[in-house]
C-alpha cells in the first residue's frame, strides 16, 4: 500500500521548517512529532472592540499541546511553565496574581494549566479497528494503514489505558 504524501496529510503552512526537510521526512515520522499550537491570542478587548492607541494592560493566549507516545501531560505542562520562567516571567498558576505580585514583578504570567491526556494507541487486531478498516474500504480501494497516527487526539476524555500497544493509522481516499 502506498503511503500518502505528507503534504496531503499535513498542510505545508502548518509545518515549521524548510520544504526540503518536509520532503525528506517519512510520513509516519511526521505524524509522530509532538506539537505546541497557539489557538488564540487576544489583547485590548478583542477584534470587535474599537481601535485604541493605548497599550493594553494584559494579553491572553490559548495554547494546545498534541502529545505523542511516551510524553506525560503533567511533565509537558511543567516544561512550558519552566520555559515561560526562563524568559524572565514570574508565574502564578491557576489564579489571578495579587496586587503585591503585580507591583513586584514587571513580567508576570498567569498560567492556567490543564490536565490533558496521554497519547492512545490501539492495535489493528482489535475488533473495533477491524470494523473501521472494513467501513473505510470502498470496492478495491482499501485504507492506507500507517504504523501510528501519532499522539493525543480530542476524544473528550475517552482514552485507551494500555498505551504500550502498537497502533495503526488509516487514511481513506474519497471515491
Amino acid at each position: 500500500m502506498v503511503v500518502p504524501n505528507p503534504r496531503l496529510i499535513v498542510p505545508l503552512a502548518t509545518v515549521v521548517g524548510a520544504p526540503s526537510e518536509l520532503d525528506a521526512t517519512p510520513p509516519d515520522t511526521l505524524l509522530n512529532e509532538p506539537t505546541l499550537n497557539v489557538l488564540q491570542m487576544e489583547s485590548g478587548g478583542g477584534f470587535s472592540a474599537p481601535g485604541r492607541t493605548a497599550i493594553p494592560a494584559s494579553a491572553t493566549a490559548r495554547i494546545a499541546m498534541r502529545l505523542v507516545h511516551g510524553l506525560d501531560p503533567q511533565k509537558m505542562n511543567e516544561r512550558v511553565i519552566a520555559h515561560v520562567r526562563k524568559q524572565g516571567y514570574f508565574v502564578v498558576l491557576n489564579r489571578d496574581p495579587t496586587d503585591e505580585e503585580r507591583l513586584a514583578n514587571p513580567l508576570l504570567a498567569r498560567i492556567d494549566a490543564r490536565g490533558g491526556s496521554r497519547a492512545t494507541r490501539v492495535t489493528m487486531d482489535e475488533p473495533l479497528a477491524q470494523s473501521v478498516a472494513k467501513a473505510l474500504t470502498r470496492g478495491t480501494i482499501t485504507p492506507v494503514q500507517l504504523p501510528t497516527l501519532g499522539g493525543s487526539m480530542p476524544f473528550g476524555g475517552l482514552t485507551i489505558n494500555d498505551v504500550r500497544m502498537r497502533s495503526k493509522g488509516m487514511f481513506s481516499r474519497s471515491t
